[in-house]
């Protein structure tokens, strides 16, 4: 059976339950105040049902119960008030009946928004506006945004009710998430791959400004979409595109240049060629608070992503003498720092090739274009020659200052 159709299949049952078991205890009981009459406002009667909760009989508080949930969203306010209530009878009951109403009221939404033929509108499903403009309204995307809801409802009412709360919601489900993907038995293939529509309600959540970002959540979006994992993800239920567009929302989304969030976000854009990076690193290299380590990853994003309108941008990093490697590591004799990559990066804007400027150790790579780490010299002496080459080719080329940065 699709799995729409089994999900209506069981609202139907649900809904049915509970209306003839209203219908039934009605019967049962039979008085005529146990129904609402055609002129009671359900404001009112939702306050005298709210009382019955209360009452001696079980009989009663079991109707009055049903006729609550019967009576829907119409019950929601009385319900909500009678949650604080200093009965504690009331009380039980009424959380009871209102995460019946709620849940019957978010099942209905949701199949009329997956209903076929539906339109544009989110029926108040919340986190609709946001992933319609990222993600588009498709059927493939509202069949995942249909998924997420299912799986990360609450998650995502968080992000609607308390972006700040939302923080510690995402946080808190991302490590429930990662502790379940290593657990023994889950086989190493699996190891950081999150269901697609777990993975797609989480960096919707992150790609929001609002929502703070703790370095716990960073880490685990990181492992959950690092490539191989991430391959897993994108090839789950056609959902490639969709989880690409979401992707791309977060890792641009501006963070502290200091953070390894924001640096592991680089390398996910390396790795998955979200072009949008480009504006971050440069608002990395231009802001001067990111260690040493960070921004080569920041400078090959530029490289990668940009062209020769960034050599304004670039250029004073040549003065950066800070390493980014431990010299002579592994037994290889090389000194590898920030200049270095940058030098390489204007090397490679510029059209030239880098053999041409002494980088006789440098190692391609298929995401950030070279190893950063492999973009150094064996000597002082070779780094300087590299450094006045390219202050006589930059005499000879002046940067065009028409080009947009």
């Amino acid at each position: 059976m699709p799995e729409s159709l089994t999900h209506c299949v069981q609202f139907v049952c649900l809904w049915s339950v509970v209306a003839c078991s209203a219908r039934v205890a009605t019967a049962a009981d039979g008085r005529a105040g146990s129904v609402l009459a055609g002129d009671e406002q359900p404001a009112a009667r939702a306050g005298e049902l709210i009382r019955q909760l209360g009452a001696k009989q079980f009989a009663v508080r079991q109707r009055a119960q049903r006729e609550l949930v019967e009576l829907g969203l119409a019950a929601k306010s009385a319900l909500q008030a009678a949650c604080d209530s200093h009965d504690a009878e009331i009380r039980h009951r009424a959380k009871q009946a209102l995460a019946s109403v709620l849940d019957i009221d978010f099942q209905m939404r949701l199949e009329a928004f997956l209903a076929e033929g539906a339109g544009p509108e989110g029926h108040g499903l919340p986190g609709w506006e946001e992933y319609r403009l990222l993600a588009g309204e498709g059927p493939l995307a509202r069949r995942l945004f249909g998924d997420m809801q299912r799986t990360e409802h609450e998650l995502l009412e968080a992000v609607d009710d308390n972006p700040k709360r939302a923080g510690e919601v995402l946080e808190s489900r991302c490590l429930e998430v990662g502790l379940d993907l290593a657990e023994p038995g889950a086989g190493a293939s699996r190891a950081s791959a999150a269901p697609p529509a777990t993975l797609a309600a989480m960096l919707l959540t992150a790609a929001n400004d609002e929502v703070p970002i703790s370095a716990a959540a960073g880490d685990c979006l990181y492992r959950f979409c690092q490539q191989r994992a991430l391959e897993q993800s994108l090839l789950a239920r056609n959902t490639g595109e969709v989880l690409r567009q979401l992707l791309a929302a977060w890792v641009v989304r501006p963070l502290a240049a200091d953070s390894l969030t924001s640096y592991r976000n680089l390398v996910l854009a390396l790795e998955n060629d979200v072009k949008g990076a480009l504006a971050t690193a440069t608002s990395l290299i231009e802001g001067g608070g990111a260690p040493a380590h960070y921004i080569p990853w920041a400078i090959l994003t530029v490289a990668k992503f940009g062209g020769p309108q960034q050599r304004d941008l670039l250029e004073p990093l040549l003065n950066d003498q800070r390493n980014i490697t431990v010299p002579n590591r592994g037994g290889q004799n090389l000194d590898a720092q920030v200049r270095d990559v940058a030098l390489a990066a204007l090397v490679h804007l510029s059209g030239q090739a880098l053999a041409d400027y002494g980088f006789a150790h440098v190692r391609l790579h298929p995401s950030s274009l070279f190893i950063p780490d492999s973009l150094g010299f064996s000597a002082p002496p070779a780094r300087d020659r590299a450094l006045q080459h390219w202050r006589e080719w930059s005499a000879q080329h002046p940067a065009d200052k028409t080009q947009p940065k």
